[in-house]
């Protein structure tokens, strides 16, 4: 595609209408479970209060709690989630092999974890973007010439437009930014300012429209230098529809995670949109039920039109007074409501908005107790539903985050030189998420029914001893244990070991072999003494 600054204007407004819908719904979901995350179709000054709509917090304590938990299941803080893996099989088994992945996996698992990376933040805001809007963005940026060689940013989803290949994976990014005069000037130092945009560098308020433009290069060289790389990018002047920058990527600099698609639809839908009638059923219900209690505790007043000598005092201690020749007193008009009712339904629609996050399905029950077989339960049932998602996060969201980081990270020299048996070799990500490990937890339950099973079977058969390789049941075990491959003995020193054992058993055999020899020895001499001295005691006789 020619990213000319017309085409890319064209495409940018192609993408902006088909995708006006989804502006209008999300700026619902943002004034009813989100409000401080910004603006979509409507525009507020920064600062400003945005809760007139939220009349229960559950929508928006229920988005925290899934993002929360999505986080830590997915990528908890403090431990290497995701592990390099050779993609052919038969190289795990080579330690030199091994120990060059899990170097690698370590430090790029480092450089993402920093605080000057900002993935935590970053992906944080991703996930909460994808509970409640179905869609998040993240900016995974090349610091070629900073301290640190990456950056991760989580861009506002009003600001981008998404552009899915034929295989329904996305591949092109339209981003639309603004920036003052003198940020302008920072961000594109080769860029002679107009006359428009110069006058204004010493004004921090007004803001200039831009467009950032990241494609396939489909008919890319592959020559060095940003224009000849397999990913376009290309940032426009809006105002005077010019190139400003042109470059490229090595790859795919945007991480997008998707809660669910469906067909047809390039941008994901979350549990908050699923959630969103019954959040507006809650809103509706607690205006009900605050309607009633205000009645209930400050009721309308019938009294009759010429009793009262002065308007009626409804504040404490108020003393009113009125005509006691009318015979009538002022009396309140109750309404015999059922507020009790109301709080019922709307304990069932709380119930339901925390069951379309999920919420009851990534933490425990509240329970005092729970027997292994409950929480194993809880855990499958979680697994069940939550396996489509968990799977797109990874491939789609956690898979192109890990490429671009590997990439950005071998390009800077931060991995050893690897092995010469992983030259023209693939890499596989294998997670080690506890969701991974919850997945894999079957795995290990076999494993060890395997080997209660075989120990009955032996008495039966000793031959069956030989049946299973207890070397590589006891390391996959701990693979998947998440045991680090560093405490394991590499393969030739464990039959070395064997080796030497067997060496030392053999030389103690032959050891009391010996002793048994020279005590047999002893012992003939001694029978042999014992007979001679016997049959010389007969001839004297």
């Amino acid at each position: 595609m020619d990213l000319s600054a017309a085409n890319v204007i064209h495409l940018r407004d192609r993408l902006k209408a088909d995708r006006q819908t989804w502006m209008s719904v999300w700026q619902k979901l943002t004034d009813n479970v989100m409000p401080m995350r910004g603006d979509f179709t409507s525009k507020r000054s920064k600062g400003s209060l945005r809760h007139e709509k939220i009349m229960d917090q559950t929508p928006t304590w229920a988005a925290q709690q899934t993002t929360a938990a999505l986080l830590s299941m997915l990528m908890p803080a403090g431990r290497v989630w995701a592990w390099l893996r050779p993609t052919d099989n038969d190289l795990e088994r080579d330690d030199d092999v091994m120990k060059w992945v899990n170097v690698a996996s370590r430090r790029m698992h480092a450089v993402m974890s920093s605080p000057r990376a900002g993935m935590l933040r970053a992906a944080h805001q991703v996930f909460n973007d994808s509970v409640v809007y179905g869609t998040g963005v993240e900016y995974i940026g090349e610091e070629a010439s900073s301290d640190w060689p990456l950056r991760y940013q989580a861009r506002h989803l009003a600001e981008c437009m998404l552009v899915e290949d034929a295989y329904g994976e996305i591949e092109g990014v339209i981003r639309e930014f603004e920036l003052t005069a003198t940020q302008a000037r920072d961000f594109f130092p080769d860029w002679v300012l107009p006359k428009a945009v110069a006058d204004k560098i010493d004004d921090p308020a007004t803001m200039f429209g831009f467009i950032h433009a990241v494609m396939p290069r489909r008919e890319g060289s592959g020559a060095l230098g940003g224009e000849g790389k397999p990913i376009a990018s290309v940032y426009i002047f809006e105002d005077g529809k010019d190139v400003v920058r042109e470059g490229g990527y090595d790859e795919f600099p945007f991480a997008i995670s998707r809660w669910a698609v469906h067909t047809g639809e390039v941008y994901g839908r979350g549990p908050a949109m699923t959630a969103l009638p019954d959040i507006q059923m809650l809103y509706a219900q607690r205006k009900s039920i605050l309607r009633a209690n205000q009645m209930a505790a400050a009721p309308p007043w019938l009294f009759p039109d010429d009793a009262m000598v002065q308007p009626l005092k409804m504040r404490p201690n108020g003393i009113n007074f009125w005509d006691a020749t009318s015979g009538e007193k002022p009396v309140p008009l109750m309404a015999n409501g059922r507020a009790d009712i109301g709080v019922e339904e709307l304990n069932v629609s709380r119930e339901q908005i925390t069951r379309a996050f999920h919420v009851d399905l990534m933490r425990l029950p509240d329970r005092d107790r729970m027997t292994a077989t409950e929480v194993m339960q809880h855990r499958d049932d979680a697994m069940r539903v939550l396996a489509p998602t968990i799977g797109r996060q990874e491939t789609e969201y956690l898979g192109k985050k890990i490429d671009r980081t590997f990439a950005i990270c071998e390009r800077a020299g931060l991995f050893p030189p690897p092995p010469a048996a992983l030259e023209g070799e693939e890499l596989r990500v294998e997670y080690d998420s506890p969701l991974a490990r919850a997945a894999r937890a079957e795995s290990v339950q076999a494993i060890d029914d395997m080997v209660i099973a075989l120990g009955q079977f032996v008495s039966l058969d000793p031959n069956l001893r030989h049946l299973v390789d207890g070397e590589a049941a006891f390391r996959m075990r701990s693979e998947i244990r998440g045991v680090p491959a560093e405490l394991l003995k590499r393969g030739e020193d464990v039959a070395a070991a064997a080796q030497q054992d067997a060496q030392i058993q053999q030389m103690a055999q032959a050891s009391g072999l010996a002793a048994a020899n020279a005590q047999t020895m002893a012992q003939a001499a001694g029978a042999a003494k014992d007979f001679a001295a016997a049959r010389q005691a007969e001839g004297l006789a």
